[in-house]
C-alpha cells in the first residue's frame, strides 16, 4: 500500500471536490474579491522556478486527482482516437475564434493610458493574455483565453469546446485566471473594481456567468493549489501518494494516463484497459 499523507488542508480531496461540484447551485453570499488586492497578493513572476506548471494542468485536479501526480512524474500521453478528434476539433474552434477576436480588437482604437487606468471606460476582450504567478512553491503559467473590462470589472471568459458544462475543472482553471490576469494588467497601467467570470461553451450555445469572483471561490481555488502542490511534489520526489480518492472508471477511459495509471487499474482494471 502506498505511503498516505494527512491532506495539507485538513480535509479530504473528495470533500473540497463535493464543493467544488456544487459550487454552481448554491448561492454565494461571501465578498467579492478586489482587483487591486489581487494584483497585489499575485503579482507576475519571472520564468525561473523550477516548480512551473500550466494553468490548465493544475485544473485538471478537478477531473481527477491523480493527473497531478502524472503531470509531476512525466507519465507520457497516450489518447484514444476520440480524444484526438475531439482535441483536434477543440483546436481548430480556438484557432479561428481568436483569430475573429484579434481582428476585431486590432480594428478598435487602442486605449490610452488614461483610458486604461479609468474603470469607467469599456474595453473589449483580448486573447491569449500570457501571465505567471506563484503561489506557494509552485508558478502558474496561464495564457488567459479573453480578458477585457465591462462596467468597471474585469472580465475573464474561458472556452470549453465540448459538451458538459460546469465541471469542477473549468471553474479552477477560469478562477486560476482570475488571479493571474490582475497582476500582469496592473503592470500595463489597467484599472478595475472587480472581476467577473465567464465559462462559453459554444457547441451547445450557452455560457456561465457573468460570475462576480468571490472570497469563497478564492479560498476554493487555494485550497486545491495546495492539494495539488502536495501531490505534484510527492510525484517529483516519487515518496508516495498524498491520498487515496475513488477513481471513476468512465472518467479513466479516455484519460491519456490511463494505460500507466496505478489507481486506474486497481479501480477497474478490465474496464480501464485500452482497446
Amino acid at each position: 500500500m502506498d505511503h498516505l499523507i494527512t491532506a495539507p488542508t485538513g480535509r479530504s480531496f473528495d470533500t473540497l471536490k463535493g464543493e467544488l461540484q456544487s459550487y454552481l447551485v448554491k448561492s454565494d453570499d461571501s465578498r467579492p474579491v478586489r482587483f487591486s488586492d489581487i494584483a497585489t497578493r499575485f503579482p507576475p513572476v519571472s520564468k525561473s522556478d523550477d516548480l512551473a506548471v500550466g494553468m490548465a494542468d493544475f485544473a485538471e485536479i478537478g477531473y481527477c486527482l491523480y493527473k497531478s501526480w502524472h503531470h509531476a512524474t512525466g507519465t507520457s500521453e497516450e489518447r484514444t482516437i476520440g480524444v484526438e478528434l475531439a482535441l483536434e476539433r477543440g483546436t481548430n474552434y480556438h484557432d479561428r475564434r481568436e483569430a475573429a477576436d484579434r481582428a476585431r480588437a486590432k480594428a478598435l482604437p487602442k486605449p490610452t493610458q488614461k483610458q486604461l487606468r479609468d474603470p469607467s471606460i469599456n474595453i473589449a476582450e483580448i486573447p491569449e493574455v500570457p501571465a505567471r504567478i506563484q503561489v506557494g512553491e509552485m508558478v502558474y503559467m496561464s495564457r488567459i483565453e479573453r480578458a477585457g473590462r465591462r462596467q468597471r470589472n474585469l472580465t475573464i471568459r474561458e472556452i470549453k469546446t465540448g459538451t458538459y458544462t460546469g465541471a469542477a475543472d473549468h471553474l479552477l482553471q477560469t478562477w486560476g485566471y482570475c488571479i493571474s490576469a490582475p497582476g500582469i494588467l496592473s503592470t500595463k497601467g489597467f484599472a478595475a473594481d472587480r472581476i467577473e467570470w465567464y465559462v462559453e461553451y459554444p457547441r451547445v450555445s450557452k455560457t456561465l456567468g457573468p460570475y462576480v469572483f468571490s472570497e469563497r471561490a478564492l479560498s476554493l481555488l487555494l485550497e486545491a493549489m495546495k492539494q495539488f502542490q502536495s501531490v505534484y511534489a510527492a510525484g517529483r520526489a516519487n515518496s508516495g501518494m498524498i491520498e487515496r480518492v475513488r477513481v471513476i472508471a468512465a472518467k479513466c477511459r479516455p484519460c491519456a494516463f490511463v494505460h500507466d495509471c496505478r489507481w486506474a487499474q486497481i479501480a477497474a482494471p478490465s474496464q480501464t484497459s485500452r482497446r
